[in-house]
């Protein structure tokens, strides 16, 4: 997370920004210690939020460069579409 700056929300959810986007992360000790990532426009992880992705990874930095990189894609994607 070298150009990220680690935040919470109000509810204690942890996240780094990237290009506008949430990405979230929290460890689940019930599901072997695994991270899950979810990625969000805005607002906090809830029930019926619209994500752009969620994933689970055995690793924290691997699960926040995969969220960055489909940010990116997503991004890239619509640059072509809007042209």
């Amino acid at each position: 997370m070298e150009d990220s700056k680690e935040m919470s929300t109000l509810y204690s959810h942890t996240f780094v920004e990237h290009k506008d986007y949430r990405i979230f992360y929290e460890q689940k000790p019930e599901d072997n210690d695994r991270w899950l990532i979810t990625i969000l426009r805005y607002g906090s992880p809830k029930p019926g939020a619209p994500t752009l992705g969620t994933y689970w990874f055995e690793d924290q930095e691997q699960g926040i460069q995969w969220a960055k990189d489909v940010i990116d894609a997503r991004l890239k994607f619509f640059e072509k579409t809007n042209k």
